[in-house]
């Protein structure tokens, strides 16, 4: 639930998936499949 509120991590129908911010904490680049697919979110 923490990782919810603080924006890093979303619930979807797939399951939880890791927003932009948690890549960036994690100082991680983002997996280009989630990178140029956009969401409902975009």
């Amino acid at each position: 639930p923490f990782l919810i509120q603080q924006g890093m991590i979303a619930r979807t129908p797939r399951g939880r998936v890791a927003m932009p911010a948690a890549w960036a904490h994690l100082g991680v680049p983002m997996p280009a499949d989630r990178a140029s697919s956009p969401s409902l979110f975009d």
